[in-house]
């Protein structure tokens, strides 16, 4: 049963969530190393979870828990 969906948004694995102080991050790669930014989180399906931090953008890459 679907009970909402949106498009044009950020998704994660859920697995890339880490627990930080106030609720969520996820790890990200650049070309300045590596940093934890912290995220709300939107729906989860399929094993993705919905992202949204001024910080985030397509593209970007993201720790993921075991590999």
């Amino acid at each position: 049963m679907v009970r909402a969906t949106r498009k044009d948004v950020l998704t994660v694995p859920i697995v890339a969530l880490l627990a930080v102080a106030d609720g969520y991050g996820v790890e990200v790669f650049g070309a300045g190393g590596r940093r934890v930014v912290p995220v709300t989180v939107g729906l989860f399906a399929q094993g993705q979870v919905e992202v949204t931090a001024p910080e985030l953008a397509e593209g970007m890459r993201v720790g993921v828990a075991g590999q």
